[in-house]
């Protein structure tokens, strides 16, 4: 789909509201317009953001366009110099915040990790889905050593606990990444991400949504 249904809602509000503000103000010039719908979709898709909602056009959310229309705007009326200059403003802001929302993702897989041995359940898979959840991927250049140990938590319990269906297949792969984990921590020189644990999610992932049918990445 081109546009979601988040999306079409936040579209109508975003129109709207531009709608009155052109009604209110009808001489405005077209910076103060372009302005204008800039901030409504930052301001939107921030608001949509906190609320738990994606509002998107493609794989763009709405506030990813508010920032490329900030940015845009800032190199048309303000020049190459103010344009670089907000640039490098906008990139670390985002830099910084998404370390302190990786730090808070952080703190989710340690609860689901601290949960695990109590949690009770109906879906004999909802323990493992748990542990899933709690192996934790790094992005934003923030990489520490609990970090490791973390997963290296998670991946034992994998491997180690029989209550927890698995196949011969996924065994291997598990130990696998946590050898390759351990290989990591061991390295003088750190690599900025931590390697196999996105693809290990979604690979432990589909393995449970498609009852017992998966892939995994060749143990190379």
């Amino acid at each position: 789909m081109i546009i979601n249904i988040e999306g079409m809602i936040a579209g109508a509000i975003v129109g709207g509201i531009y709608f009155l503000i052109t009604m209110v103000w009808p001489n405005m010039e077209f910076p103060g317009k372009y302005a204008s719908l800039a901030a409504l979709f930052l301001l939107t898709g921030t608001v949509a953001d906190k609320l738990g909602y994606q509002p998107r056009i493609y794989f763009a959310k709405f506030k990813l366009i508010g920032i490329v229309l900030v940015l845009l705007g800032a190199f048309i009326f303000l020049g190459v110099a103010i344009f670089t200059a907000t640039m490098i403003v906008v990139a670390i802001c985002i830099f910084f915040w998404q370390r302190k929302k990786e730090n808070k993702l952080f703190l989710r897989a340690q609860s689901c990790l601290e949960n695990y041995p109590g949690n009770q359940s109906d879906d004999p898979n909802a323990g493992k889905r748990l542990l899933i959840e709690a192996l934790f991927q790094n992005i934003w250049l923030n990489k520490k050593p609990e970090f490791f140990e973390h997963n290296e938590k998670v991946l034992d319990i994998l491997i180690s606990d029989t209550e927890l269906a698995r196949n011969e297949d996924e065994l291997h792969y598990l130990r696998f990444v946590r050898d390759k984990l351990k290989e990591q921590k061991a390295q003088t020189k750190w690599s900025w991400r931590l390697k196999n644990i996105g693809a290990a999610k979604r690979s432990l992932t589909q393995l449970i949504d498609n009852q017992g049918i998966g892939r995994f990445r060749p143990a190379a």
